[in-house]
């Protein structure tokens, strides 16, 4: 597994091997000086799968707490780091914002991702499935139709 640390003397950031206790192997840079963790093994998978660079990462402004903080910020939204943000630096934006613009088709959703229709539909249906079986345990002796209208109100909200 791969962390990033970062030289407390010289200031470089690295990605290196980690234990399987998720530390880092090497805690000393070239210069001398202790490395310290700047992002755990999940962490840094997370920026690899949304193809953000390390120094895209480290330079994002800091994430909003809020939903309210970052309503009338600058678009396309610039926190990187937010688990809402959508992928690469002034390409696209925030999840949020597209979900307040209304529907979206398939081709729509898939000119977003960057990937064709069919892989949209599919994505979408795994979402739905997912969504139907968080509802499903949180209304353990619900129907089915019971959880499919407490989905779709939820869906509609």
């Amino acid at each position: 597994m791969s962390v990033v640390v970062g030289c407390t003397g010289c200031g470089k950031i690295k990605i290196v091997e980690s234990d399987d206790d998720g530390k880092p192997r090497y805690s000393k840079c070239r210069c001398g000086q202790p490395r310290v963790l700047l992002l755990t093994a999940i962490e840094n998978e997370e920026r690899w799968l949304r193809g953000i660079g390390i120094e895209d990462w480290f330079a994002a402004p800091k994430t909003p707490r809020t939903r309210g903080e970052c309503f009338d910020g600058p678009r396309p939204c610039p926190h990187l780091r937010c688990k809402h943000h959508l992928g690469v630096p002034g390409k696209m934006g925030c999840e949020l914002d597209v979900s307040e613009a209304g529907a979206h088709t398939y081709e729509q959703i898939a000119a977003a991702l960057g990937i064709d229709s069919e892989n949209a539909a599919e994505l979408v249906r795994v979402e739905i499935e997912q969504a139907y079986e968080r509802t499903r345990k949180r209304f353990p002796g619900a129907t089915r139709r019971e959880l499919v209208a407490v989905l779709a109100a939820l869906l509609a909200a």
